[in-house]
């Protein structure tokens, strides 16, 4: 697959230039003559304009992509940092109570309070650091927002910027297209006319492409901001209660108040609910997002699958245009050597679509959220949290009065939940070593993915600069 585009590649840029060189050396003959109508110059005119505004698209499609979608360097690392933090000071005082309530099982009246209130404090302090880091990633987020708003990079004012370029565009493709027509009428030439409608076709297909790509882009920022905020908000909900619960445990052992089990458990119960239910929310609600504003999106919806079908419509519609110049009889060359030139312009247009829309996106996307629980672990590490809240409820409900059940109900819960945090812990450092060994890797290569739109970037303004010369 490789070598056939190197060979396209090739062929798009030399085969053209021959024939245009051939075209140059060319003697004016009363059969071009014919053809230089005021209309042929306009057609050209017109062309020159729709390529400069294609252009003008895709670089309103990737400015906004760097920033309204903007993803940090640091962000996945910060995130993981609060949380890894959370689950370590929570790990450190879980296996504190647990090992101090196991220690004394069969001797309820020995576990030593001082030990079991100490234990409490680093699950207080945990869960505020994780609340904290995830406040601070939602109002960067917001910042960011404020920031694409200023530069008219905001999702809905580059939205009416994309309708006003898409109506600009159809306007031009147009008066393209009646020009073809009326240079048919005028010339009654075949060949050039075959060409200018062969040529208007690709023209049609690169704006498609294009229109798609930005809502592409569009509704990938909106489903993933969405997603992003509702999960750090849910994150400060857990975090919060679970602060809470801990605090209500320290006071349990500070004053010898068993009773306040039933409390600590109700909110223990409440905060291993959301561990399990907030990477699943959180992704409901970025693709409600999704729904929502794709309703709200007057542009055509498609797939994956319309998009390869369109690709595969503009590598036939470059064929043809290809094989159309290529049958011009040499005394005709003069006649369609503009759109020769433009023939490696098309290719440059069209090069990277494919990277930009899908590989760009998955690699920023893959480090994003280093740190969140995947639904897998999510539901396992809530799950032991849950369990060890219903058995703290049960010791405060039924059992005040008997020490033995409720040192061994409490050891069993604490117990359960190391299990539960061990996971979460492990797993975040996975993910997060994983993101970053593909962070260095894609470094490496510069293809990291700013580095990827900065040069195609750099290839439209060079393009751009070769149009407007022309």
């Amino acid at each position: 697959m490789r070598q056939f585009f190197l060979v396209l590649i090739c062929f798009l840029i030399f085969q053209p230039q021959q024939l245009l060189a051939k075209a140059e050396n060319k003697t004016l003959t009363p059969l071009n003559i014919v053809n230089l109508t005021p209309a042929n110059d306009k057609i050209e005119s017109v062309t020159k304009q729709i390529l400069l505004k294609s252009i003008e698209l895709e670089k309103l499609n990737l400015y906004f992509r760097l920033n309204a979608g903007t993803q940090g360097r640091w962000k996945g690392l910060r995130y993981f940092l609060s949380q890894e933090t959370n689950f370590g000071l929570t790990e450190a005082g879980v296996i504190t109570g647990a090992y101090e309530r196991l220690k004394n099982i069969h001797e309820p009246h020995h576990p030593n309070r001082s030990i079991l209130k100490e234990a409490a404090i680093p699950q207080i302090i945990g869960p505020i650091i994780a609340s904290i880091g995830s406040g601070v990633e939602f109002s960067i987020n917001a910042y960011h927002q404020y920031q694409a708003y200023k530069l008219n990079l905001s999702p809905g004012l580059a939205k009416k910027r994309i309708y006003q370029i898409r109506d600009e565009l159809n306007t031009l493709m147009k008066e393209h297209h009646q020009l073809i027509v009326q240079e048919g009428t005028i010339a009654n030439l075949k060949t050039p006319i075959r060409i200018a409608l062969a040529e208007e076709n690709v023209l049609r297909d690169i704006i498609n492409l294009s229109i798609i790509e930005y809502h592409y882009f569009h509704m990938d920022t909106r489903r993933l901001l969405a997603f992003q905020q509702s999960l750090y908000l849910l994150d400060i909900a857990k975090n919060s209660i679970a602060s809470i619960a801990n605090y209500v445990s320290y006071r349990s052992e500070l004053h010898n108040i068993s009773a306040l089990n039933q409390p600590l458990g109700i909110l223990t119960i409440i905060s291993g609910s959301l561990i399990v239910a907030t990477p699943i929310i959180s992704r409901v609600i970025g693709k409600m997002a999704y729904k929502y504003h794709e309703s709200h999106l007057d542009l055509p919806r498609t797939n994956e699958i319309d998009f390869a079908n369109m690709l595969k419509k503009l590598n036939y519609d470059r064929k043809l245009l290809i094989s159309l110049l290529n049958a011009v009889k040499e005394d005709e060359l003069f006649l369609v050597s503009k759109p020769l030139s433009r023939m490696y312009l098309y290719s440059n247009l069209k090069g990277k679509f494919r990277t930009e829309l899908n590989d760009v996106f998955k690699l920023e996307h893959r480090g994003v959220l280093a740190a969140t629980e995947t639904v897998f672990s999510g539901a396992f590490t809530g799950s032991t949290k849950v369990t060890n809240g219903c058995l703290l409820t049960v010791a405060g409900s039924f059992y005040n009065s008997k020490p033995y059940v409720t040192n061994s109900l409490l050891a069993a819960g604490a117990t359960t939940y190391i299990a539960g945090n061990s996971l979460a812990l492990i797993d975040n450092a996975r993910i997060q070593i994983e993101n970053e060994w593909n962070y260095q890797k894609q470094k490496k290569l510069k293809m990291l993915p700013r580095d990827q739109i900065y040069r195609r970037l750099d290839e439209l303004d060079k393009t751009e600069t070769l149009i407007k010369a022309d």
